[in-house]
């Protein structure tokens, strides 16, 4: 059932809800974008802190090739996601409260570091 589901969620012609509004797609899509940022900008500070990333795959790619194609990739990833999930108002939810959930978990730990 979850093999059926991330199939059908990372499509390259994925199916968009019937009648979803325009402007809660465009809202959602920049909500993408901004939590990918966001991610991005959390664990840089976190990592310049002395955090580890806690995604060992990550972790091996920024180490190899720095947080400049790191951002490239957090963007590349916003673009896949927006494209993904627009007109699907539910999956970009979803991924938006992820990325926010991540995003609360690494101030957390930069708080932690500093103080």
């Amino acid at each position: 059932m979850i093999t059926t589901f991330l199939r059908n969620f990372f499509t390259i012609k994925p199916t968009r809800t019937k009648n979803a509004d325009t402007k809660v797609s465009v809202l959602l899509a920049i909500g993408i974008v901004l939590t990918q940022i966001g991610d991005y900008a959390s664990t840089k500070l976190g990592m310049s802190l002395g955090a580890a990333e806690g995604n060992s795959v990550m972790s091996k790619f920024i180490t190899e090739h720095g947080f400049d194609t790191f951002l490239q990739l957090k963007l590349a990833a916003a673009a896949f996601l927006v494209w993904t999930c627009w007109k699907r108002p539910l999956a970009s939810s979803i991924i938006v409260l992820l990325y926010v959930a991540v995003i609360v978990y690494n101030l957390f730990i930069i708080l932690k570091l500093v103080g």
